[in-house]
């Protein structure tokens, strides 16, 4: 699981955590920047009349869309 939660820009009130796979015996360090293809996203999404963020879902390397969460 990465340290970073990435904003949904359209919506506040959808969030993104990141998982990428690794196989380390210990700690993995980054060096410098690269492109992830292939990581897990797990979205979740604050509803109005609630003060929990609930699960919406986990996808295979894609950040789902706020039409997608929000089924509009």
């Amino acid at each position: 699981m990465l340290t970073g939660v990435e904003d949904n820009e359209e919506d506040p009130d959808i969030k993104y955590v990141r998982f990428i796979h690794y196989e380390g015996a210990s700690s993995g360090q980054v060096f410098e920047d690269a492109e992830m293809r292939d990581f897990f996203v797990l979205t979740v999404v604050k509803p109005e009349e609630s003060d929990w963020w609930l699960v919406w879902g986990l996808s295979d390397s894609y950040f789902p869309s706020r039409d997608e969460v929000r089924d509009l």
